[in-house]
């Protein structure tokens, strides 16, 4: 009787090893499949991978935070005049505080009515001589910053327009951003 017991529970298990088995394969295969849909599905057909260099470039670079500075200024000020190196108001300072190792530089200027951001990336990480500038402007009352064609990052590789995946590899997570250049 002891016997028939035991061999009944073991049988009685052994399906369930052999679904929790399948299933672990099975997950494994669903989310490859949602990464792959991710970079093909209809709204991010356009969506540029980047290399490790570059995601590091867009991370610390080019959201370093001072183009956010620069609306908070606008929507201060009213104007892009006000919005240069030195100044400050209710919640922004130029040039943003860049504690960071991948920025050597950061200014802020003007020129007739845009703000102009350059932020020169560390050459011991990026290499020498990288610039991303930013040609802020007011257009129907809100602050686009488009990066200017003298970015010497367009050339190296580093920065370019389009629609960038911001997310690791291996997430399936829908976020991007998209940069213009003027």
């Amino acid at each position: 009787m002891k016997f028939k017991n035991v061999l009944c529970c073991t049988v009685a298990i052994l399906p369930m090893f052999c679904a929790v088995e399948s299933q672990a394969g099975f997950a494994e295969e669903y989310d490859k499949a949602r990464l792959e849909k991710k970079h093909n599905s209809e709204g991010y057909k356009n969506t540029q991978k980047l290399n490790d260099k570059q995601k590091l470039f867009l991370r610390e670079v080019m959201g370093n935070g001072t183009r956010t500075q620069v609306e908070l200024c606008h929507m201060d000020t009213g104007s892009l005049k006000q919005c240069k190196d030195g100044s400050q108001g209710m919640g922004w300072r130029l040039p943003a505080n860049n504690n960071s190792k991948y920025i050597s530089n950061v200014t802020v200027s003007v020129e007739g009515d845009d703000s102009i951001i350059k932020i020169t990336a560390s050459p011991d990480f990026f290499g020498e001589n990288v610039t991303l500038i930013y040609d802020c402007s007011v257009a129907e009352g809100r602050v686009d910053c488009p990066i200017s064609a003298k970015s010497s990052c367009l050339e190296k590789g580093l920065c370019s327009a389009g629609v960038y995946d911001v997310e690791p590899d291996d997430s399936v997570t829908l976020r991007v951003v998209e940069y213009k250049i003027k």
